[in-house]
């Protein structure tokens, strides 16, 4: 219930942190702030940390994430928060979406960067 919580304070807080509010371009705007291990962005707001990307969505598509739905990444990069590259999906579905494309820790290949960083730190 993000949208419906939300104020000036959280859009001013948000924008500030991406630097754009010009999406119309398809590159990915990575979010600059705190982030997982495994690259997801995040940022407190009222009490609660939520993912980046659950934020950015219900600004821009000014309404709520349903109930149980996730957002799903199109360009696979979990930091990023460009609307265009954000969709709702189910979790099967996003699932599915990770396994068609080999992102899953079992697959043959993983893209993420966070879980790239992951590998690099635990070589440290």
């Amino acid at each position: 219930m993000l949208f419906s919580n939300a104020t000036e304070e959280l859009k001013s807080r948000f924008f500030n942190k991406v630097g754009a509010t010009d999406f119309s371009n398809d590159k990915c705007h990575i979010w600059p702030a705190a982030k997982s291990g495994m690259g997801y962005g995040y940022m407190q707001w009222q009490g609660k940390v939520e993912k980046a990307s659950r934020i950015m969505w219900s600004l821009y598509n000014e309404c709520d994430i349903p109930d149980g739905m996730e957002i799903m990444h199109l360009c696979d990069s979990p930091s990023c928060v460009n609307p265009a590259h954000l969709s709702v999906g189910s979790h099967k579905s996003n699932m599915r979406d990770m396994i068609r494309k080999g992102r899953h820790r079992n697959g043959s290949k993983v893209k993420t960067l966070g879980y790239v960083n992951d590998l690099k730190m635990a070589a440290i």
